[in-house]
């Protein structure tokens, strides 16, 4: 199954945000161009967004957020 497949299902469930929640909550904690979005399944945590967003200064920022409770799990800079 494709990560937008899984996604979408995870969605449907109730199980996953959809990314645009996602989208919101990663440009009110660093704004910026979002350049790449990928979707992480884990055994743990069930799956991750990592999002690259480059900043005003041209930096790069990857951000992890939990795909279920849309709560950014952290951030570093490349």
């Amino acid at each position: 199954m494709s990560d937008q497949e899984y996604a979408r299902r995870g969605v449907e469930r109730g199980e996953m945000v959809p990314l645009s929640s996602v989208l919101r909550t990663v440009r009110a904690a660093r704004p910026g161009r979002v350049v790449n979005v990928d979707l992480v399944r884990t055994t743990r945590r069930g799956a991750i967004y990592r999002v690259v967003v480059m900043g005003s200064e041209h930096d790069l920022w990857q951000i992890s957020v939990d795909a279920e409770r849309n709560r950014i799990l952290g951030m570093r800079r490349y």
